[in-house]
């Protein structure tokens, strides 16, 4: 029986970026998903090469849109835990080295869909979508 792995089995189908020469596919709930554009002058292939954990350095899902700064060439990733409130924060340089990693506490679980950067700050919104079941659910039926 195959062994599931949360971070690795789903699709990456809501946004692109291009970090190290390489193109990902990203999801809220997965590693980066590598992809790679093969062109002749008459046609292109895009091939599936597979989920990314940066040779094992990133251990946390990444939103669908992690930043790529435009001066370092650094990859700045954040996934957040709808269970237990914690955005997880990986900066991974531009030769793919995790150079920082960090968790930052929410008031409570929360969808984070994206964050700001400056040059020398991120910027993760703790907004009011809640991840709350007993809220979503009212007399068995949601409320979403």
């Amino acid at each position: 029986m195959k062994e599931i792995s949360p971070l690795k089995d789903s699709v990456a189908n809501t946004a692109l970026a291009l970090h190290a020469n390489r193109l990902y596919a990203t999801l809220e709930a997965n590693l980066p998903f590598h992809l790679k554009i093969e062109r002749t002058e008459k046609e292109f292939d895009i091939k599936s090469i597979g989920h990314d954990d940066f040779d094992g350095q990133l251990t946390h899902n990444v939103s669908a849109h992690p930043k790529v700064d435009r001066k370092t060439g650094d990859f700045l990733a954040f996934g957040y835990d709808g269970k237990t409130g914690v955005v997880h924060y990986s900066l991974i340089n531009e030769k793919r080295k995790l150079v920082s990693k960090m968790d930052i506490p929410l008031t409570c679980p929360r969808m984070i869909h994206d964050f700001g950067i400056t040059e020398n700050y991120i910027i993760v919104p703790d907004l009011p979508i809640e991840f709350d079941i007993k809220t979503a659910i009212k007399e068995g039926k949601s409320v979403l």
